[in-house]
């Protein structure tokens, strides 16, 4: 059996580099605001974010969900029922969630 001749060819560094589009920076990532927020009505109640748009959904009382600091206000101004509960002061109704 005859020898194998190789030849081995030099090629430049700029051949053999990877070809990369764009870098991304990972330090530039901004944080997202929230807020805790329970529900406080015993039923399962979904609501959009007025701001956000997106869907949030407490299963039953006591629930607590992050909410977007943004969708927030108008939460806190959700109510149920034309009055208070047992004599209680509120007229606009009962609220259904409190920051916690």
């Amino acid at each position: 059996m005859g020898k194998r001749s190789t030849t081995i060819t030099e090629r430049s560094v700029e051949e053999d580099a990877l070809e990369f589009e764009e870098l991304v920076e990972y330090h530039d990532i901004e944080e997202v605001a929230t807020e805790r927020v329970q529900l406080l009505y015993p039923a399962k109640v979904s609501r959009i974010g007025q701001v956000t748009g997106k869907q949030y959904t407490w299963n039953k009382s006591g629930e607590i969900l992050d909410v977007f600091k943004e969708d927030v206000p108008a939460l806190l101004n959700s109510r149920i029922g034309s009055t208070g509960c047992c004599g209680s002061s509120g007229r606009n109704g009962n609220p259904l969630f409190p920051v916690v």
